[in-house]
């Protein structure tokens, strides 16, 4: 009690919750308050990387608070709040973004200026020679409530704005019924969301008004191996560029992680067709588009007659559309409110820029984009620089860019995209970049190259990219491919993208969920491997959780 120093109080905190739980003793509330003087002593370091460090080292607390989780009614909504508090902060500090009106609102100058206020008697109170522990009760009851209006406060302008959040301390994360009203009021959707310790995995399932905590008996390191084996022959083409690794890909493994990861989730799943899925950093690399519902024979499946020996199996994707999220509190901030009636969509559309090696297939996505949206302003060559995307990306509500990725595993703000650029001219457009260039429009932003959607693996951030960038800047949907793309796969997976989009209303998730079955279906008995291969389809995944339109048509007009 009289260290108040945060950084090593919750250090000392987290070591009698420890204590507390080895002796069989409920270790709740000494967890909780480690977990707050953890994010006492993150308020008080304002640059984003120092934050990002600390709740990195971090890690094991919430770890451990979560293994000692207690078997009660209370496990699921309590399992929801740790996830939520341990991954992803920094990010939804930078999607909520401050902004210099915020606090500007009267209800939050109100309650900040009452905080303040009752925070500051509270300190007099307990540095006073006698305190009296009647006000100090009464102060700290006080506060409570005030933090509660505050937080309202500022809840009801991320809600809002998307880009709302406290200027001072972390941005303020959303309940579960916020959560669930959000992203899942539609019924049709449920968001999975996974936390990985040393013994188990727990799994969260929520729906429109259910939120259940299943526990997997499978641990960290067994996990790893499961995922790492399954995904070898990937890994090996990704690193060889040798595509007779694929060959090697065997479907009977991602039928057991399929049911071990949803197999408990899908007695739940009756009604849904959209998953937004929170990955824990082990089951990051792992598309769960690929995982193996049934095999042939297996509960009914029966494959099409001319199924080949990767298309045999019923995969995830052909169930559900699928999304991702470095965190539930990051998908909600994706989604934006809805659209002013009747906005005329535009499309902006950069590829096959003055780059090396070239890239002639990013071309043929330009065409395929003016077949279906015949007034996109399409970008290419030397025009399809740095200073047109500053100019229209900020306009744009569907937002193609087909160049070169630069992945830096190091300092990921300085990875970019290889766009156009005139002799001894920066073509780079980099993370940091990419996050201050506002995109107000939500749009849907497609990343026709190799390995955009990775980047650095943080253990409670997610990849650090530059899907994440785009994210910053506004966008709803940001897609993008985790290993390398096979060009001529790459543009017919862009093509029937782009078909379905235009027959969705610009759903785009519906979009690249119907563009990797119809890969499923695709005819290639004329090539040495089937285009039905994971490899070919799985790795382009979605960002974000923009909702689906409720109708009508696109109107396509000139930027």
């Amino acid at each position: 009690d009289r260290i108040h120093e945060p950084a090593r109080r919750h250090e000392l905190l987290h070591l009698v919750a420890l204590s507390l739980a080895r002796e069989g003793i409920d270790s709740r509330a000494a967890f909780t308050e480690a977990i707050e003087a953890l994010e006492e002593w993150v308020r008080r370091v304002p640059p984003e990387q120092m934050r990002l460090e600390i709740l990195e080292d971090s890690f094991r607390l919430f770890s451990d608070a979560l293994t000692n989780l207690p078997s009660d009614e209370s496990a699921p909504r309590a399992g929801f709040e740790l996830c939520e508090r341990s991954r992803a902060r920094v990010f939804v500090d930078g999607m909520a973004g401050s902004t210099p009106t915020l606090h500007q609102d009267p209800r939050v100058r109100e309650a900040e200026s009452e905080l303040r206020a009752a925070q500051g008697a509270l300190r007099r109170e307990q540095e006073a020679a006698h305190p009296r522990e009647a006000i100090l009760t009464h102060l700290r009851r006080r506060i409570a409530g005030i933090r509660a209006r505050h937080e309202q406060a500022l809840q009801d302008l991320a809600l809002r704005r998307p880009h709302a959040a406290a200027e001072e301390g972390l941005a303020p994360l959303m309940p579960a019924e916020s959560i669930q009203r959000i992203l899942c009021g539609d019924g049709e959707t449920a968001l999975l969301e996974y936390y990985v310790t040393d013994e188990q995995t727990l799994l969260l399932i929520l729906l429109r008004d259910t939120l259940q905590l299943e526990r997997i008996p499978i641990g960290h390191r067994d996990l790893s191996k499961r995922i790492g084996a399954a995904l070898q022959p990937i890994d090996q083409t990704s690193r060889s560029a040798n595509p007779l690794h694929l060959w090697r890909l065997k479907t009977q493994p991602l039928r057991e992680l399929a049911g071990l990861l949803i197999g408990p989730a899908l007695p739940a799943l009756g009604s849904v067709r959209r998953l937004l899925i929170v990955p824990a950093p082990v089951l990051q690399p792992l598309p769960f588009e690929m995982l193996v519902l049934r095999m042939p024979g297996e509960r009914g499946w029966k494959p099409p007659p001319d199924a080949d020996r990767y298309s045999a199996p019923e995969y995830l994707v052909e169930r559900f559309e699928v999304a991702y999220g470095a965190s539930a509190n990051a998908l909600a901030l994706s989604c934006p409110r809805s659209a002013p009636p009747n906005r005329d969509t535009k499309v902006v559309a950069f590829g096959d820029p003055e780059a090396l090696p070239p890239l002639p297939a990013t071309g043929l996505e330009l065409e395929a984009i003016a077949a279906h949206y015949p007034r996109a302003h399409l970008l290419r060559g030397s025009e399809a620089g740095i200073a047109r995307y500053r100019e229209l990306a900020p306009r744009a509500d569907l937002l193609h860019l087909g160049c070169h990725g630069v992945i830096d595993l190091d300092r990921p703000a300085y990875s970019g995209l290889l766009l156009a650029g005139k002799e001894g001219e920066d073509a780079l457009l980099q993370s940091y970049e990419i996050a201050e260039i506002l995109l107000p429009r939500a749009p849907t932003v497609v990343l026709s190259g190799c390995r955009v959607a990775g980047g650095k693996l943080s253990r409670v951030e997610g990849y650090l990219g530059l899907c994440r960038a785009f994210s910053l800047a506004g966008a709803g949907i940001v897609l993008g491919s985790i290993w390398p793309v096979e060009e001529e796969a790459g543009a017919a997976l862009c093509r029937a993208f782009y078909a379905a989009l235009r027959h969705s209303h610009g759903d785009a998730l519906a979009a690249i969920s119907a563009a990797k079955r119809s890969m499923l279906r695709r005819e290639s008995r004329d090539r040495p491997l089937a285009r039905s291969h994971p490899y070919f389809w799985a790795g382009f995944r979605a960002h974000g959780a923009a909702p689906a339109p409720s109708g009508g048509q696109i109107a396509e007009h000139r930027t």
